[in-house]
């Protein structure tokens, strides 16, 4: 079963909530070896940690009903990235959400 969300409420970005990297980080040990950074490996000299938003207030997505998953993208769940996400059975009263909660 679909349904659609609209995310409604995002959290402020400095609370870390909603927030992801940007990008994936990577380092090259003095062995060679390449490790993710964000692992928080020893001896990294210096670590630079992009992020960004996931979710955006007033986005509409389409929703498997039973998890909560998106079915579509990178299958984000708006439940765990600290976001409230409001789902409906139509797309038009997803729109008509969206349309409510945007700010331009």
């Amino acid at each position: 079963m679909i349904a659609y969300g609209v995310i409604t409420e995002v959290p402020a970005p400095e609370t870390g909530h909603n927030m992801a990297a940007a990008m994936p980080l990577y380092t090259v040990t003095d062995d060679g070896i390449q490790v993710e950074a964000l692992t928080g490996e020893v001896g990294l000299i210096m670590l630079l940690n992009l992020r960004s938003e996931v979710f955006t207030l007033g986005e509409i997505l389409i929703l498997d009903d039973p998890h909560g998953r998106e079915i579509s993208g990178k299958g984000r769940k708006p439940s765990k990235w600290g976001v409230t996400c409001e789902t409906f059975a139509t797309i038009s009263e997803a729109i008509a959400r969206a349309k409510e909660v945007k700010t331009w």
